[in-house]
């Protein structure tokens, strides 16, 4: 914790819209901002690293009979980082879940790393690069399991057991086993949930290896020694293959080059299992540079912001109401 005494205290014409009523504008000028600011702030400091929802903000400070003069002193420390609104969540008096908010001095950094770097680590760093930081480095939240999340997951264990040891599909996943017989009667050695990792240099590693700077996990991989080819197949429990990316492809397909120098091409295929559609690409081994290329630049951004800590937000419609950042100044719900 900083030895400096925070600056409490909000200028009274930021308590009241623009255009506002006089009155409205003279209550402000009454409200000692200061006072209340660091007394909520203290409250919240005093809970420790567990937090308070507003609810038991307000519980604490009884001789407070306004709801607002203890809420609205939230976004104050917010923008002061003395505290922070974290993704975790509990239920308050009228059952509703409310927002945990934790003095900044308990919120543990680890040391951040960029690496190593995966194909979903670089999306959600273009995605929004403020989210980005928020969520994959900071880790001011616990990542919940959502039913989407957990059917995929029991999907591929499924799919995995299937191909590898001949395990029938349980009966909720019996429609994909028409599109998993295709890919098990293809020609060559099947991989699944083939663990990849590269180093700096970009050589094969152990996924778990100290000096490893990317990682990826195809869903099944088939090596064909005799023509020279693989087949790189990631499965997507979505519903529709419409708005597909096929930029996980490409860097499986980059890895497996890696590790079977002996492969000339790679077929790549994100199969769409609930609506039964594939949609693929091709990669030859001669065109590594200029794909490496590409990626390492959208890598070399990260860097970046990382070496300079600057994370710049990229404001969208989801920032209203779908973003955990709650104290960016473009989230929708502070």
């Amino acid at each position: 914790m900083s030895s400096r005494e925070p600056t409490y205290g909000t200028d009274p014409r930021k308590l009241t819209r623009k255009g506002g009523m006089d009155t409205s504008k003279d209550a402000a000028e009454k409200v000692n901002s200061s006072r209340l600011e660091e007394e909520v702030y203290k409250v919240i400091l005093g809970s420790g690293s567990r937090g308070m929802i507003s609810d038991e903000v307000r519980n604490s400070m009884p001789h407070v009979s306004s709801y607002s003069s203890v809420t609205a002193r939230y976004k104050a420390l917010k923008e002061k980082k003395l505290i922070v609104a974290t993704a975790d969540r509990r239920p308050g008096v009228s059952g509703r879940n409310q927002s945990v908010l934790v003095a900044s001095a308990y919120i543990r950094v680890p040391q951040m790393s960029i690496s190593p770097w995966s194909f979903s680590k670089i999306k959600s760093f273009e995605q929004c690069a403020r989210q980005f930081q928020h969520l994959k480095i900071l880790k001011t939240y616990k990542e919940s399991e959502s039913e989407a999340m957990l059917y995929g997951t029991a999907f591929h264990t499924a799919a995995e057991e299937y191909i590898r040891d001949e395990t029938p599909m349980p009966p909720q996943f019996a429609y994909a086993t028409e599109a998993l017989d295709n890919l098990n009667a293809k020609q060559g050695r099947k991989l699944c949930e083939f663990k990849m990792g590269l180093t700096e240099n970009l050589e094969p590693c152990d996924f778990f290896a100290d000096d490893v700077w990317w990682r990826g996990i195809a869903d099944l991989v088939i090596i064909d020694e005799e023509e020279d080819l693989a087949w790189v197949i990631d499965y997507k429990t979505g519903k529709s293959a419409k708005y597909a990316d096929k930029g996980q492809l490409e860097l499986m397909a980059l890895a497996t080059f890696k590790f079977f120098p002996k492969i000339k091409t790679v077929r790549g295929g994100l199969l769409f299992v609930v609506s039964n559609e594939l949609v693929k690409d091709s990669y030859v081994n001669l065109d590594q540079g200029h794909l490496w290329e590409k990626w390492l630049g959208g890598y070399a951004k990260m860097e970046t912001a990382f070496d300079k800590d600057v994370w710049n937000p990229n404001p969208s419609g989801l920032c209203r109401a779908h973003c955990v950042v709650l104290e960016c100044e473009h989230n929708g719900r502070n």
